[in-house]
């Protein structure tokens, strides 16, 4: 009797054991990952907000991933039925203010930066690392690595950072009730105070002006020996105001590009004037002839 509940009670470990290898393996944790992108230039870990010069050509951009319990690459040696470079969808944006973001389609390269062409010098970098296949159900596959993204921001070699050579700096909007069709747009950069008192003096934009212009008296001689002005007025079709997200100069073209907020409200047909303020270095745009404002969606 003694014998036999003995080999029961082994039979029942045994069962048990089993189980919870069974168990384990199939609950199986995957393993954790850390991505790394490599500075084309000097073979380093791309760190966070870093500031490296970008290359002349198209250059692909390195990216390495580790099993951080090994502290090792991985190659496709490591992977089943896929390659590395497979696992990896790498994109590349430039970032402007209000967090508006640019897709640059590089495919997969480092971007070019223009000779003679004033823009953002913010970018992001976004890597998805994933070995699942795509036509493979979540529920069936049995994960090695887990999937992992990694955003890396970082500024290439200028004078500036980001987008800090102009800034949006006042902006109102009136509802018109009455006649709308020739009140004329105004798009015009001002470089001296002569000139801005001009403006705000003329009839056809006093009442529309003065309220964004806001405190004029900061706007002195001073002032205008580094800054110009950007002064936009329009007539809009929305009762909402834009952000000035994005602006570049090219071939003493100045584009500057309005983007309309995200709201959740209903967008009713109401007319108004729109008046918008940018503060812009002079030593940047001085030289500037024409002046192109475009909408783009965020």
């Amino acid at each position: 009797m003694k014998r036999k509940l003995a080999v029961l009670l082994l039979a029942a470990l045994l069962l048990t054991v089993s189980m919870a290898m069974f168990s384990g393996c199939k609950d199986k944790e995957p393993r954790e990952v850390e991505i790394e992108i490599i500075n084309p230039l000097t073979g380093e870990v791309l760190e966070q907000d870093g500031v490296i010069e970008l290359p002349d050509e198209e250059t692909p951009i390195e990216v390495r991933v580790k099993d951080k319990k090994k502290d090792k690459y991985l190659t496709d040696k490591d992977l089943e039925g896929v390659t590395l470079k497979e696992c990896l969808n790498i994109s590349v944006s430039r970032l402007w203010k209000y967090d508006y973001k640019e897709a640059l389609n590089t495919k997969g390269k480092f971007p070019i930066e223009e000779e003679g062409v004033v823009t953002s010098n913010y970018y992001e970098i976004e890597v998805k690392f994933e070995t699942k296949p795509w036509d493979v159900f979540e529920e069936e596959y049995e994960r090695k690595y887990e999937a992992k993204n990694l955003v890396l921001n970082f500024y290439s070699d200028k004078d500036w950072k980001g987008t800090n050579y102009f800034e949006l700096v006042s902006s109102t909007i009136e509802f018109l009730n009455g006649e709308y069709e020739d009140f004329p747009d105004l798009v015009d950069k001002i470089d001296n105070f002569e000139n801005l008192n001009l403006l705000i003096n003329n009839p056809v934009y006093k009442n529309n002006i003065l309220g964004a212009v806001g405190d004029i008296a900061k706007y002195d001689e001073e002032y205008f020996k580094e800054k110009s002005l950007l002064i936009i007025i329009r007539v809009e079709s929305s009762r909402e105001k834009y952000d000035v997200d994005k602006m570049h100069v090219k071939d003493k073209v100045l584009t500057v590009s309005l983007i309309k907020p995200q709201s959740n409200y209903p967008v009713l047909p109401v007319v108004s004037i729109g008046a918008y303020i940018i503060e812009i270095d002079k030593e940047v745009v001085g030289e500037t002839e024409t002046i192109k404002v475009e909408n783009v969606r965020r």
